[in-house]
């Protein structure tokens, strides 16, 4: 387990864990008012390129996941971006 804290994401309460195999990365968030629980796995890769954005910040990371139509989504993180990145790539994976 690499982080695991409990965050308001849209409308709710989540318990954020991120954790690491071999192969993947694993962000989770398990709704604290219900046995729903979403996933984003990232390959390897991906999920050195991701890490890479956001400079190892674990924190920074799970304060960019938001909950969107009942899916977990990590946003850009918008400080190390122009404007006109924001607009045309606000979604690192979904």
């Amino acid at each position: 387990m690499l982080y695991k804290r409990s965050k308001q994401l849209g409308q709710g309460y989540y318990v954020v864990e991120i954790s690491s195999t071999n192969t993947n990365l694993f962000i989770a968030a398990h709704d604290v008012e219900s046995p729903e629980s979403l996933l984003i796995e990232l390959p390897e890769k991906r999920a050195q390129d991701i890490l890479s954005e956001f400079k190892n910040d674990y924190e920074k990371m799970a304060s960019s996941l938001q909950v969107i139509n009942k899916r977990l989504v990590l946003l850009n993180p918008v400080s190390y971006l122009s404007p006109s990145s924001q607009m045309t790539n606000p979604l690192l994976c979904v």
